[in-house]
């Protein structure tokens, strides 16, 4: 957090804001906790008063809106009337700042209106932040006009850490981090061969978007038949292929990566694989992620993706 902090600093001191944040891959609370102190940190650089954390903390400032979910999602009636406030001219001088809390949590015409937002002139003082607790859950063209902070809570880390201490490879620990947050069940899964086989099918879809593009059909269908009736694991190695196409987008905007060791994978697959078409990417997959939840024929489902997939990275 206290990185997040200072590199937050130097960006307004630079005078480099972004129009968007999307915060996500930590706790909700902390991520709360943060864009409270990054909001003070943009209102403070224009006019430092000592009421000045009270009325954002009370959500009392006239500049700063914070929504979240009505019921169980954001509507699209939330999102016009951020439009419609936004359009008018402020009583008051200095930034304006809203903050979606639950983003992911939007509708389909509620994140078509924000993207709309989104691509209308903004005034540089107006700064949004997107709060998320599932960041493959943003629509791709949202994600693609944010500055993405990721959040590695501490406690994270030192999962990690604890695990490679007890001899598991760094990359499996990495995974095994998104799987659970139990030492205990980390090294049972380690030595699971359905969470064995899901690493090996991970490496090898980053393999196949990256030469021999005419198997990926293959690959996804071998990886529906391996672990059959293993639904959560089919997710988990579509969730990881996801990420990993999403730090593709990363690196085209310049960001920090999530899967520093695959960097060696991804840079050459900067020229092959635009940002247009990462986008176009994650979309499918996560369109397949969807479709699965639901009674349907997996491997058919699979093979579908791998096509969709095939044809787009060929075009």
């Amino acid at each position: 957090m206290n990185e997040i902090i200072t590199q937050f600093k130097e960006t307004i001191k630079r005078n480099r804001l972004s129009h968007l944040y999307l915060l996500t891959g930590s706790l909700g609370v902390t991520k709360t906790k943060i864009v409270s102190e990054l909001a003070y940190l943009i209102f403070e650089s224009h006019k430092a008063y000592p009421e000045l954390k009270h009325q954002l903390e009370s959500l009392n400032h006239p500049n700063y809106i914070y929504m979240s979910k009505e019921g169980l999602s954001i509507k699209k009636d939330q999102i016009l009337d951020l439009q419609q406030e936004f359009s008018k001219t402020s009583l008051v001088d200095g930034p304006r700042v809203y903050v979606i809390e639950g983003a992911e949590t939007m509708s389909l015409s509620a994140a078509n209106s924000l993207l709309k937002f989104l691509e209308e002139p903004k005034s540089d003082l107006m700064v949004g932040f997107l709060l998320t607790d599932d960041l493959n859950q943003i629509l791709p063209t949202i994600r693609s006009r944010s500055q993405v902070i990721m959040i590695h809570d501490d406690n994270k880390s030192v999962f990690i850490e604890s695990l490679t201490e007890r001899l598991v490879d760094l990359k499996d620990a990495l995974y095994l981090s998104y799987l659970t947050k139990d030492i205990d069940e980390a090294m049972l899964l380690a030595n699971d061969q359905n969470f064995i086989q899901s690493v090996e099918y991970i490496q090898l879809l980053m393999k196949h978007i990256s030469v021999e593009q005419d198997y990926l059909p293959q690959v996804l269908m071998s990886l529906g038949q391996t672990l059959a009736g293993q639904k959560n694991y089919i997710s988990f190695c579509l969730e990881m292929f996801s990420y990993m196409i999403l730090d593709i987008i990363h690196i085209h905007m310049n960001q920090k990566v999530q899967f520093e060791y695959m960097k060696d994978v991804l840079l050459p697959l900067i020229p092959k694989i635009s940002l247009k078409k990462a986008e176009k990417m994650i979309q499918h997959i996560q369109t397949t992620l969807k479709t699965l939840r639901l009674p349907v024929n997996i491997t058919l489902q699979l093979q579908t993706l791998g096509i969709e997939l095939r044809r787009l990275l060929n075009s």
